[in-house]
């Protein structure tokens, strides 16, 4: 499968690793996976590993991803989604993640091009 995940249960975070070609089936059952640990909520962060993509998500997988989080709003709320990527375009298209999650789903994103600065912002929360 082209995401994977895995919960750190000390820090209070699930790293998702996304790689190759995905689609949004793909991203909607990680999400699925994620929600399904009863511990996840508020307090949690998320640390998404983008490096190994061959493609940005789509503009409507971002709408269709967020619509899907937003019925799960409560369980997302104010946490921090710290994204890694090296590609320009998946690094826009996050962008507009941030923008659009921060509205719609009041979770702060942040982007980033290296890991290291990605899991210091997260370790700063």
């Amino acid at each position: 499968m082209p995401i994977s995940f895995s919960r750190d249960a000390e820090k209070k975070r699930v790293h998702v690793a996304v790689t190759g070609t995905f689609t949004l089936h793909d991203i909607l059952e990680t999400l699925r996976g994620v929600l399904a640990m009863p511990e996840f909520g508020p307090g949690f962060q998320v640390l998404s590993d983008h490096r190994g993509v061959e493609r940005p998500a789509t503009v409507q997988d971002v709408e269709d991803m967020l619509a899907f989080m937003r019925t799960s709003r409560e369980r997302f709320q104010h946490m921090r989604w710290a994204v890694v990527t090296q590609r320009p375009s998946s690094y826009a298209i996050m962008g507009m993640v941030a923008t659009l999650a921060d509205l719609h789903v009041e979770m702060e994103v942040r982007v980033f091009t290296r890991l290291a600065e990605a899991e210091a912002w997260l370790d700063g929360a």
